[in-house]
C-alpha cells in the first residue's frame, strides 16, 4: 500500500518598529501657578453635584488666590522657571508563524483495500486503512 500526500507550507513574518523622540519646554511663574490654581478649583466646584460643596469649594479657592495674590504684592512677581525635557524611545516587534498541513494525496494498493474515516470535527479526520 502506497500513501502519497501533499503538503501545504505557509511562512509568515512580521516586524513592527516604532521610534520617537521630544522636546519639552515649560515654563513656571507665581502668576501661571495662581492661574492654575484658580482654574482647578473651579473645575472641583463644579464637578460637585451639593452647591453647598460648590460653595464651600469657591470660598476655600478665594481664600487660597487671596493669599497668593498678597504674596506676589509683598515679594513682586518674582522669576520665571524654565524647564526643559530631552527624550526619546523606540520599539520592536516581530511575529514569526510557520504553518506545515498534510492535504490531497494518492492511496494506492495492489489488492482490496477497506477506508474507514470519521470524526466530529469538519476540519480533522481519522482515516484508518486497512
Amino acid at each position: 500500500m502506497i500513501l502519497d500526500g501533499r503538503q501545504n507550507e505557509f511562512h509568515e513574518w512580521q516586524t513592527h518598529e516604532e521610534s520617537m523622540s521630544g522636546l519639552t519646554i515649560s515654563l513656571s511663574s507665581p502668576v501661571m501657578e495662581t492661574a492654575e490654581g484658580l482654574r482647578s478649583t473651579i473645575r472641583t466646584a463644579q464637578a460637585r453635584d451639593n452647591k453647598t460643596l460648590q460653595a464651600l469649594e469657591a470660598y476655600e479657592g478665594g481664600k487660597t488666590l487671596n493669599n497668593q495674590i498678597q504674596t506676589m504684592k509683598q515679594g513682586g512677581i518674582g522669576s520665571v522657571g524654565i524647564h526643559v525635557g530631552i527624550g526619546s524611545r523606540s520599539f520592536k516587534q516581530e511575529y514569526q508563524k510557520d504553518t506545515v498541513t498534510d492535504s490531497g494525496g494518492i492511496l494506492a494498493s495492489e489488492r482490496d483495500m477497506a477506508i474507514a474515516a470519521g470524526s466530529k470535527d469538519e476540519a480533522k479526520g481519522n482515516i484508518k486503512a486497512i
